[in-house]
């Protein structure tokens, strides 16, 4: 960094906050770079680049030396601190917010298509990693490059908002991912509602997503999102009459959903209201309570079969014949683990993942 302390004061000053989170972006998207270099790739001046550094020193280590193609000192090459990554995307997202419409649209413009692309299956081949076992350590490097990943795609790490990337499609996958990654990490050390939160969200993409997704990327995301110990079920269920107040004591955040007709009789719909779907979008799962074998007469006796369902049973003699009538079974156990267990057999079926 070349200049002295108060012409970069005064510079910093001076420079804006588009001009700012400019620097920052253009930090993130490239792995080792001169202050000249980063100056080219953001459209931003060199004294505004070099005051930059300057204030957020802490985020940033000395790489090296640019091989010199000239004589003279040659150019300091620099990185972002592993560390720091999720720090700085935090930071651009906030300084993000708090410009005006006009500076918002003077950010840099978006990754072309194919880098874009490259960058969002690079996020999900980080994130299907996650499937495996693998150390706290490992976890977080590998969701850090997740979000770095997203931020070169041309997105915040929760991929919710467009930072520069205009395409809809895109905007989907980048959605899911980010969603995948705050699962991922809801399920370290926050709060059940807050995991719920995560989960609904998550839920909500992973449809639109698989669309335009790969098979291959899709499916370990969808997978992530299901078993990660959420209560939300996404799809609405129907339950028979005489069992509802019992479902709706084990789930208490279901309600009765009258846009949906169960074309069942002596069946009522329940939604969970923390499910973000459209109205009366989607099938509606059948979800059962059996105490005893004579409970799961309504599936044998149903004339045309019912569409794929779940049985929760007290008693782990059901799980054979719920299986002969292919169905889903769930053991009832305390209250949390009979919710998330539901929940997941529910969400893997909605999702065509058994």
């Amino acid at each position: 960094m070349t200049l002295n302390y108060a012409a970069s004061m005064t510079a910093l000053a001076r420079a804006s906050g588009a001009e700012t989170v400019k620097a920052l972006l253009g930090a993130v998207h490239l792995p080792r770079f001169t202050v000249a270099e980063l100056a080219e790739q953001t459209g931003v001046s060199r004294r505004t680049v070099d005051t930059v550094m300057r204030r957020y020193s802490h985020i940033f280590d000395r790489v090296g030396q640019q091989e010199p193609d000239r004589p003279g000192r040659p150019a300091v090459r620099w990185c972002l601190k592993e560390d720091r990554i999720d720090e700085v995307i935090e930071q651009i997202e906030t300084m993000r917010r708090a410009l005006t419409v006009p500076d918002r649209a003077s950010l840099v413009e978006a990754p072309d298509a194919d880098l874009a692309t490259a960058s969002l299956e690079m996020a999900a081949t980080s994130l299907g990693r996650l499937l495996a076992e693998v150390s706290p350590d490992d976890k977080a490097h590998l969701l850090t490059k997740a979000r770095r990943s997203l931020a070169a795609a041309g997105y915040p790490p929760d991929g919710d908002v467009r930072v520069s990337q205009p395409d809809e499609r895109m905007r989907e996958t980048a959605s899911f991912i980010g969603s995948v990654a705050d699962i991922v990490e809801a399920k370290e050390g926050a709060s059940p509602d807050q995991l719920d939160i995560a989960h609904a969200r998550a839920l909500s993409l992973a449809l639109a997503a698989r669309g335009q997704m790969r098979a291959s990327h899709w499916l370990p995301l969808a997978r992530l999102v299901t078993s990660h110990s959420g209560t939300v079920m996404w799809p609405a269920v129907c339950v028979e009459r005489r069992s509802e107040d019992l479902i709706r004591r084990l789930f208490p955040r279901l309600r009765r959903d009258r846009h949906r007709d169960t074309h069942l009789p002596d069946w009522v719909t329940l939604a969970d209201t923390r499910a973000r779907r459209a109205p009366a979008s989607g099938e509606v799962m059948p979800l059962l309570f059996a105490s005893n074998a004579a409970d799961l007469l309504p599936l044998r006796d149903h004339p045309h079969g019912l569409p794929p369902y779940v049985v929760i049973g007290r008693e782990v003699r059901l799980f054979d014949q719920v299986s002969q009538l292919r169905g889903r079974f769930v053991l009832e156990r305390d209250a949390r683990t009979t919710q998330t267990d539901a929940a997941e057999a529910v969400n893997r079926l909605a999702l065509g993942l058994d």
